[in-house]
């Protein structure tokens, strides 16, 4: 993406705000009940937060073993597009940081895609962004500068194994919240209408200044 990151900051901002006001007129004008703007607020977050990482290895699932990961990663199978001939997974994490290690049983070719979170069932179609800091893979190191994913551009790294080789994955990333953090917000069942108008109100302030400042930077 040939943008530089105070572009891609005001990119960012432009599309949350774009779900964010949405998600707020809806609750306005009473589309949506406040358990309802709770759940699209959780959702707001975790689509905005979360990395992805598609594993697809050429080979059976027992012929994959991971070896170490931390805790704060889920991964996940993916029985409904797994066949007789490969094997899918899909690692995510919020920490700003997806280290993992793994056996390649069998010689074949392993491809990971790296790609921001997406909700099947979300409202949120809109495109986001992810800022890849660092990437390793057994301590060689590939990305060392800024490099953008977003829903329409994943980064893909493909590799081909041997038998019984180890691959340790190392990655780091940002994403919104760690440039504007008081995007994260809390809504709870005890969240009262003056509160949330409040929080819209400055919500809204905030990321008006933001991008005002982003733009003279340009």
């Amino acid at each position: 993406m040939d943008l530089n990151l105070n572009q891609i900051k005001l990119q960012m901002l432009n599309e949350f705000e774009l779900n964010f006001t949405t998600m707020f007129n809806d609750y306005f004008d009473k589309n949506i009940s406040l358990n309802e703007l709770i759940n699209q607020n959780n959702q707001l977050t975790k689509i905005w937060e979360f990395i992805i990482v598609d594993f697809k290895y050429e080979k059976l699932e027992n012929s994959i073993q991971f070896l170490e990961y931390e805790k704060t990663t889920k991964i996940s199978h993916y029985p409904t597009i797994k066949n007789k001939n490969s094997f899918y997974c899909k690692l995510e994490s919020n920490n700003n940081n997806l280290n993992f290690m793994f056996k390649c049983k069998k010689k074949d070719k392993i491809t990971l895609c790296f790609k921001p979170y997406e909700l099947k069932n979300s409202k949120f179609k809109n495109n986001k962004f992810i800022n890849l800091n660092e990437f390793s893979a057994n301590k060689n190191n590939i990305i060392t500068k800024d490099t953008i994913i977003s829903k329409n551009e994943n980064y893909i790294y493909e590799k081909q194994c041997e038998n019984d080789e180890i691959l340790s994955i190392k990655l780091k990333f940002e994403n919104i919240f760690d440039y504007f953090p008081l995007l994260r917000i809390t809504l709870t069942k005890d969240t009262n209408s003056n509160e949330i108008l409040s929080i819209y109100k400055n919500i809204s302030n905030y990321i008006k200044n933001e991008k005002s400042f982003l733009k003279n930077l340009n």
